[in-house]
């Protein structure tokens, strides 16, 4: 029930006006919100997580890099890493998010540097141990032992097996 108004939070900051109400509604209407949040499993904290971590990025935006910030943002990633690998989708858009304020002139070398030691360091710390534990069981980060199976294949298997393919 917290993404619900997570979601709104997250519309109101971008679309700024009355439709963001929309969102919510929108979101209690799809059927697979329910499967994501009926259960007691880790999408549920993931639907939460994540909203947060976009909204905590958002501010970064608007305000400067203060550590305390930095180290929120950080600490919010590492527990989305813990909840769901999908949220390596976000370390990227962090990192470019940082080097942009670089590039514009916005913070320094040496500021830039810190602000991405700030982010990565306790996001690291959180969950490298799950990470490296994922690689020394299964051979890949992620721990899907179906990537690790079909990665070892040549490039020619794949498209041989798009023949069989049914669509």
């Amino acid at each position: 029930a917290v993404s619900l108004p997570l979601g709104f939070l997250l519309a109101r900051r971008i679309v700024k006006n009355n439709w963001a109400a929309l969102v919510p509604v929108l979101m209690a209407l799809f059927p697979n919100y329910y499967v994501f949040v009926g259960r007691v499993n880790n999408d549920a904290l993931a639907v939460v997580i994540f909203p947060l971590l976009i909204l905590a990025t958002g501010k970064l935006y608007e305000k400067s890099l203060t550590p305390g910030r930095l180290l929120s943002i950080g600490c919010l990633l590492g527990l989305g890493l813990l909840t769901k690998s999908y949220f390596l989708t976000a370390v990227p858009v962090l990192l470019i998010f940082v080097l942009l304020k670089r590039f514009r002139g916005e913070i320094s070398s040496k500021e830039c540097a810190s602000a991405l030691l700030l982010v990565l360091a306790p996001a690291a710390l959180l969950v490298g141990w799950w990470y490296w534990r994922n690689y020394v069981e299964v051979g890949t980060f992620s721990g899907l032992v179906l990537l690790r199976q079909t990665s070892s294949l040549p490039l020619i298997a794949w498209f041989k097996g798009l023949a069989h393919l049914r669509l």
